[in-house]
């Protein structure tokens, strides 16, 4: 049996197989030459380190709270550098904020500190920068959101490294006692 060109099915059938290896040879040697994409840094937040709740007037209970905050969402994502010397990663994260008032509640604004900390391989401390935030909260808010978008957040591997040695950690800034409380009181 033949088709309308005069080709018999097995030798189209042949010469298809035949394209479709070259074209998967070809696809292989392309992607060999540019290569799979890199890792990014781990962005991670820990749990006890993403909220923190200010008291006012002297006690510790739910009705002497001014606010809460805490860290709602992130995102990131990273770019190796082309031809930069020394190389590096290029990371951004956008982060969102949430607080809400509490009883003993004063003022227009909820303000607190945040850092990202740069690990590097075993966990070794590299960098942490520590950032202020305020989330309005003036007239009849009750609860309000901010974001706010950290870049470049610039990692520098050595030779046979990639971002999966490094991490980057995001978390409030928190006192002993904010900690402490946290770490009763988890959410």
């Amino acid at each position: 049996m033949t088709d309308c060109s005069g080709t018999s099915p097995s030798k189209v059938l042949r010469n298809l197989a035949s394209f479709g290896l070259l074209a998967i040879a070809l696809t292989g040697c392309a992607s060999k030459e540019k290569g799979p994409p890199q890792p990014c840094p781990m962005v991670m937040a820990p749990r006890e380190l993403a909220h923190v709740t200010k008291f006012g007037g002297g006690g510790n209970d739910l009705s002497d709270i001014s606010f809460e905050a805490g860290l709602d969402t992130f995102s990131s994502y990273c770019k190796y550098s082309a031809n930069a010397e020394p190389p590096y990663i290029r990371t951004a994260i956008k982060i969102q904020f949430i607080a809400a008032r509490g009883p003993k509640f004063t003022g227009d604004k909820a303000s607190f500190k945040y850092f990202v900390a740069i690990t590097g391989p075993g966990g070794e401390p590299i960098k942490k920068e520590v950032f202020d935030s305020d989330i309005d909260l003036s007239g009849d808010k009750v609860k309000n959101i901010t974001v706010d978008e950290i870049d470049p957040i610039k990692v520098f591997p050595k030779e046979k490294e990639n971002g999966d040695f490094y991490r980057i950690y995001i978390g409030l800034d928190l006192t002993k006692e904010q900690l402490e409380y946290n770490k009763r009181n988890p959410r």
